[in-house]
């Protein structure tokens, strides 16, 4: 069966070999074994589950929490001729139907789904009947509390195990072993093989600074390297303003975070995968699935929350394999203002029901009315509309959700859709009494097949051209129809989306579990005191970072704090104790000394002259016995 892996390998991806452990975690899922594998970014975790999928053949379940990647995923796909789709938190049950007879027809192979859409009990008997061959939990480190990304609609996911006899893998990039465990736990994993890359990245070189003048710092250190550049910043506000700073000074930026639409999101990230745009300063929002090989400089401004984000951050540099930098550039205030936002991640609980009023009072529901239904959820105009602060809604909102009463998408574009919901011979009745309207239906029923029975993507500009109509009029018209009952028109978006799992209440019967909010708090307390000494550890870098996922090593000798050391006492002993017994390169040799190459050279030059060590025509350095 690995045979036919490397077949298919060749087949869709176009390459000869599996990166490090791929090979091992599918033929373990190919063998019907359940797994946890631990993949740094960079790794090539999708790949783990989707080789096996098309080796097994019949449909693989993916559950992921990120919509946005789940979408990417199935245009890369589809992209390469391999039939997928992904439902997720909001779609309405018409197309949920269509989509899962796709599956049961044999026409598609990955189903990717969020984790909240399976809680719902109808959706598990739709999708019982399909022929599962491999079940994929991505980012399952978000069903541990214990992780940095909980999410409470993991924890039902051992029941999809129930449904089908099928091999769980489970994935994710970063994983205390308090988390591996949970994970096995929780999702109930049967005796299950056990893959974990090790974290040490000899070519990926850390450093951190503190510096009172952050922007002249970039500066410095952009104008002394080369290479496709991520800077990530905490707050959209410093995107945009660090991207025109380095413009002004000629370095050539773009800036890229949620809150920009679609299309410019889109336009920037090609933009800078195409290496037409060197920097890129950003949000976190900015990297998820994105495969770009040759970046050679992550830096991030101001304090990370934790270890776990830092490292799957700083971990999109280098993965060509060649060398690479991350660098972290704080202030002594970036720690006042990174415990500050902790503590407002945790609103006081009357600002919670505050909140939860004001929005379902916006939406015009009635207490002990809503279940399933779906909102979009437009947290500035709220917060515009009720004067609160937008962060303090955000966290309010997630507080909810651990809670139990909604679940909440992360944002994404959502197309425009129309489905006419009239029945034809009250259509044409229609049409003879409001002319007006006569054209735009007849256009949707020639240009969309099926939209009587489902809601249809559609493109407003496209309509508009045909029908010579400027497109703010022809949504007023979509919208006039959809008010009238005549069809169902929702507006493309780039919002989140709010599911209500059960009726509106009451504010004053909220149950907002006070106790797990102060356990979830000191929790996070105690990852950000971890990132916070890792700006003040003197000893190496990596041995810093893998030890905090239980992990040894050895020093990487490239760090900022090793070559601080070898900067001290730069002598033969320490030259000759980096030389092992069957030799090193002189560049691998050099590069332990990077920055202090002058007194390096001086050295090895005596070490030579010496006859302690030599250096043979391949450049090879040994020790003479």
């Amino acid at each position: 069966m690995l045979d036919d892996a490397h077949k298919v390998l060749k087949q869709y991806w176009g390459y000869d070999k599996f990166r490090p452990l791929q090979h091992e975690i599918i033929l373990n899922s190919i063998s019907g074994n359940d797994g946890l594998a631990i993949l740094p970014t960079g790794g090539g975790k999708s790949l783990c589950y989707q080789i096996p999928g098309l080796v097994l053949g019949g449909t693989t379940i993916v559950i992921s929490p990120l919509i946005a990647l789940m979408q990417d995923q199935v245009a890369t796909l589809k992209g390469k001729g391999i039939k997928a789709a992904c439902l997720h938190t909001g779609m309405n049950a018409d197309t949920i139907t269509r989509i899962i007879d796709n599956f049961k027809f044999g026409e598609y192979r990955f189903l990717y789904v969020s984790p909240e859409r399976l809680e719902n009990e109808h959706f598990r008997k739709q999708i019982s009947s399909l022929p599962v061959n491999l079940i994929a939990i991505d980012e399952a480190h978000c069903i541990s509390q214990w992780g940095h990304e909980f999410r409470p609609s993991y924890l039902s996911l051992s029941e999809i195990k129930d449904l089908f006899n099928a091999p769980v893998l489970a994935v994710t990039a970063t994983a205390t072993p308090q988390v591996q465990r949970d994970i096995i736990e929780q999702l109930a994993l049967v005796n299950p093989e056990h893959f974990q890359a090790k974290l040490q990245r000899n070519n990926l070189i850390f450093g951190a600074q503190h510096c009172e003048n952050i922007r002249r710092k970039l500066l410095e250190v952009l104008n002394k390297t080369k290479g496709s550049t991520l800077i990530y910043a905490r707050y959209r506000k410093d995107c945009q303003e660090i991207s025109e700073f380095l413009n002004s000074e000629g370095v050539e930026s773009s800036f890229y975070h949620a809150g920009l639409s679609a299309k410019e999101r889109n336009s920037r990230q090609e933009t800078w995968q195409k290496n037409e745009c060197r920097v890129m300063v950003c949000t976190n929002a900015f990297g998820m699935g994105i495969d770009k090989a040759d970046v050679r400089l992550i830096i991030h401004v101001g304090i990370p929350a934790d270890i776990e984000s830092y490292i799957q951050e700083a971990g999109r540099a280098g993965r060509d394999g060649n060398k690479a930098f991350a660098l972290l550039l704080s202030n002594p205030a970036d720690i006042y203002k990174a415990k500050e936002k902790l503590e407002a991640q945790f609103p006081d609980l009357e600002l919670i029901k505050r909140v939860y009023q004001a929005f379902f009072n916006s939406q015009q529901q009635a207490i002990g009315t809503g279940k399933d239904s779906v909102f979009k959820l437009n947290i500035a105009e709220l917060a515009q509309k009720y004067n609160m602060n937008t962060f303090s809604i955000l966290h309010a909102f997630k507080h909810l959700e651990l809670c139990g009463y909604f679940h909440l998408s992360d944002a994404f574009h959502s197309p425009s859709t129309v489905q006419i919901k009239m029945k034809k011979n009250d259509l044409y009745d229609y049409q003879i009494r409001q002319v007006q309207f006569e054209r735009l239906i007849k256009l949707l029923i020639r240009s969309y097949p099926g939209v009587f029975d489902y809601p249809v993507r559609m493109r407003e500009e496209d309509l508009s051209h045909i029908l010579k109509l400027p497109v703010p009029d022809l949504i007023k018209q979509l919208k006039a129809l959809n008010d009238q009952d005549v069809l169902s028109y929702d507006p493309r978006s780039n919002l989140p989306k709010l599911v209500l799992v059960q009726d509106r209440m009451h504010e004053d019967h909220l149950r907002l579990q006070p106790k797990e909010r102060t356990k979830r708090l000191e929790l996070k307390k105690e990852k950000l005191d971890a990132m916070i000494s890792y700006l003040s550890h003197k000893g190496c870098r990596q041995q810093y970072l893998t030890a905090y996922f239980d992990e040894k090593s050895e020093r990487c000798g490239r760090c900022d704090n090793c070559r601080n050391e070898i900067k001290v006492r730069i002598d033969k002993e320490v030259i000759l104790s980096r030389i092992p017994f069957q030799g090193v390169l002189l560049s691998d040799l050099s590069d332990q000394f990077n920055g202090e190459e002058s007194d390096f050279q001086e050295e090895l030059r005596k070490l030579i002259d010496q006859g302690i060590v030599q250096l043979d025509s391949a450049n090879l350095i040994t020790k003479n016995v």
